[in-house]
């Protein structure tokens, strides 16, 4: 008998479980040490409940900088609203992404990153393609182009 079909939010709750479950693993023992099967495992779940919702680890871990730059792209976006000048707006930003950074859940490694990075590679988050795609001076009031 064919298992039920999950709802779309209940599918998202398991990703998140997934994902929270990985992020905890990568911070304690390094990306190169977790697997699949030790994040099912951490979850105290079914070894093949992680391969429904993501074809890798990789997979895993570009949601997981999703998660984190759309965060970070939020806070951004609070620090800067209602600022007109370009500088105090680059000033705000400068230390909102110091902050975040000193205090993200996870820390995700600077060779990680970049090894793993590349829009052939992973999707891009819708919110993420918007605020990049075009000069970076877009929409920046008072930007010289």
């Amino acid at each position: 008998m064919a298992r039920p079909r999950l709802s779309t939010e209940a599918a998202d709750g398991i990703r998140a479980e997934i994902c929270a479950a990985a992020a905890t693993l990568y911070e304690r023992d390094g990306y190169d040490a977790v697997t699949l099967r030790a994040i099912a495992a951490a979850m105290g779940r079914s070894q093949a409940l992680p391969y429904r919702y993501f074809k890798n680890k990789e997979h895993i871990f570009a949601a997981l900088r999703a998660v984190w730059f759309d965060r970070l792209t939020e806070l951004m976006e609070a620090a800067i609203k209602g600022l007109e000048s370009p500088l105090l707006k680059l000033h705000a930003i400068a230390r909102t992404a110091i902050a975040f950074a000193a205090v993200a859940a996870f820390r995700i490694p600077a060779d990680v990153l970049a090894a793993s990075a590349g829009p052939d590679r992973f999707p891009r988050t819708e919110r993420g393609a918007a605020a990049h795609d075009g000069h970076p001076a877009d929409g920046v009031s008072g930007s010289r182009r």
